[in-house]
């Protein structure tokens, strides 16, 4: 059975959208994006409270204004000086 064409967008969706997060620092406007992004308060399967915590995350970078930190966390744990705590390009 084919799914349907908005599952097919959003699964496209996601793997876009965590494409981005790994490739580099969100910038402002992502961040933005996410944070004003809908939420379903219907759906408590695990996709979407993780999304919910994600748009809550975003939310509160830029309500304090911490997007620099979210440039700074993501070197630390992808970019780090010597061996990176996540290797994303390790097998």
């Amino acid at each position: 059975m084919p799914a349907n064409d908005g599952e097919e967008t959003g699964r496209a969706d996601i793997y876009g959208l965590l494409a981005a997060l790994f490739a580099g620092p969100p910038s402002t406007a992502l961040l933005e994006s996410i944070a004003t992004a809908p939420t379903s308060d219907v759906s408590e399967g695990v996709l979407e409270q993780s999304w919910r915590a994600l748009v809550a995350a975003a939310q509160q970078v830029l309500a304090t204004g911490g997007a620099e930190a979210v440039r700074e966390e993501y070197e630390k744990l992808f970019i780090g000086i010597g061996k990176p705590e996540v290797m994303l390009y390790g097998s």
